[in-house]
């Protein structure tokens, strides 16, 4: 009985005499938020401290699946800069570096591909060494050693 009141009161309510003119066409629309400026990220870590993504020195380099394909040409060939990742046919411009672990960040960017672009994702472990990247590691992992030269700016060389 009490539902079928409420139901009542509600639809009682929002009938009536309406004395509040249309809105023009030309009227101002208010400024609601919109879906990406509450969606805006987290402030991400970074080696400077600052909110903008930026992945760690120790990450940045030039890595390859093994010491001799950083010798050559190789499809394997990963470039880490400070804010960019260069795979052999796919560039990552990075947005968010986020810590996952014990040596570990998770990578989010826009990935571009000859004429198209995408959101992209991966988690990337670094070696307490330092001498090997992991990306998304576990058993599809793909580990890469680094490499002693580097050919591209944003690059540390060790």
């Amino acid at each position: 009985m009490r539902l079928l009141a409420a139901v009542c009161v509600f639809v009682l309510a929002g009938c009536g005499d309406n004395k509040t003119a249309p809105a023009s066409p030309d009227a101002p629309v208010p400024a609601t938020p919109s879906a990406v400026e509450n969606s805006a990220p987290e402030p991400v870590w970074n080696a400077t401290g600052s909110a903008q993504a930026m992945i760690p020195e120790e990450f940045r380099g030039r890595w390859d699946a093994t010491a001799e394909s950083c010798q050559e040409i190789s499809v394997a060939e990963l470039k880490v800069a400070d804010r960019a990742l260069i795979f052999w046919e796919v560039g990552v411009d990075v947005r968010a570096v986020t810590p996952v672990g014990a040596n570990a960040i998770r990578i989010e960017g826009t990935g571009h591909e000859e004429e198209e672009s995408s959101d992209w994702a991966g988690v990337f472990q670094l070696s307490a060494n330092g001498t090997v990247l992991t990306m998304n590691p576990g058993p599809n992992g793909f580990a890469r050693v680094r490499c002693l030269t580097s050919d591209f700016p944003g690059a540390e060389q060790r």
